[in-house]
Parts: C-alpha cells; structure tokens; sequence
C-alpha cells in the first residue's frame, strides 16, 4: 500500500464510521437489536443465568438484565445486576469493525468471508464479555471489589475495548499469510506513487 491508499482507506473507513454512528443507529435503533442479540446470546451459552432485555420508559436505552445465583459465605445469594452499557460495549466496537471492515480494498468473495470471519470473532468477544460479567457477579457477591477483578479493570474505561477489540479482529480476519509476507519483506517501503 502506497501512502496514497493508506490514507484513502483511513478516510473510507472513517467516513462509513461516522455515517454508521450518525445517521444509521439512530435511524434504525440500533442499540435495542444489539441488546436483545446479548441476551439471546447468554441464554444460549450460558442458561443457568437469567438475561433479560430491559428498556429504560424515560430515554428508551436499551440494557442486560442478569440474575444469577452466588455463593456467599457458602450460601446461595441471588444477584441482579444490569450491563447498561451495551452501546459502548457492543455497539460502538461492531461498528467500527464493520467501517474496518467495509473500507478494505478487497473483491466481494475475499469480502464476504472476511465479514462473516469478522463477525464470528465479534460474537466471540460477546461470549467472553457475558462469561467475565457472570464471574464479576460471583465476585461482588462475594464481597470483592469491582477493581479487582478482571473485568472491573478492562471495562472501567471505553477506549481499550471500543477500538483494540475490533482493531485485532480486523487485523486477525482481513490479512492473509501473502499480505504479512508482503509487509515484513520491506517491499512496501520502496513502493512510490508516481501521482
């Protein structure tokens, strides 16, 4: 890739970016669908949970609802506990993934498999999400604190999972052996466009 088309596909893809994130999710209510694909999601993977797909009546926010049975002091303690954050968590991620995703400069057969490899590994990183928020459950009914857990330490902030998440499924799913081959041999360095 010359200089020309890496900043060509860096404005392609956060065009489609901001298009998705101005115009489509709020046109098509995209937050509400994503939430129910969690919850369809962790009653799949995870039935001894109960997940719930809950809507706020005052701004219409969609959220997770998970009620799981902890043990505490070696007694079983019910928990209710509410991940109302999908739209950074889920959303945002999906998002820029399919932007990555879109902007690449492929044919449609390498595309299509790409996306669907793409979307396998987003739908990987929710199971990991729901299984780190049932274990954050367990440990706050256990009486540990939410810093102290892994998720507590990954989800307090949105910049690590709203862009290095997509960003290494894009780079897992999108290059092939012949592109790193490509990158490590040096010969993109010596490439000039002649524009």
């Amino acid at each position: 890739m010359t200089n020309k088309s890496i900043i060509l596909f860096v404005v392609k893809c956060l065009s489609i970016y901001i298009l998705l994130v101005t115009i489509a999710t709020p046109l098509l209510k995209l937050e509400r669908p994503c939430s129910e694909i969690v919850c369809a999601t962790g009653n799949l993977f995870f039935p001894k949970t109960q997940w719930k797909h809950v809507v706020d009546k005052k701004d219409g926010s969609s959220s997770v609802q998970l009620a799981l049975t902890a043990q505490m002091n070696g007694k079983n303690v019910s928990r209710v506990g509410t991940l109302d954050n999908m739209k950074n968590w889920v959303l945002m991620p999906f998002l820029l993934l399919v932007a990555l995703l879109l902007a690449l400069p492929f044919n449609w057969k390498r595309m299509l498999t790409t996306f669907a490899l793409g979307m396998l590994g987003m739908w990987i990183y929710v199971i990991i999400l729901l299984k780190w928020s049932i274990n954050f459950g367990h440990a706050l009914a256990a009486g540990i604190s939410p810093e102290d857990t892994l998720f507590g330490e990954v989800f307090n902030t949105n910049v690590g999972h709203l862009t290095i998440i997509p960003l290494v499924i894009w780079a897992i799913v999108s290059f092939r052996r012949s592109d790193w081959q490509y990158l490590t041999s040096g010969k993109w360095l010596n490439s000039r466009d002649n524009s």
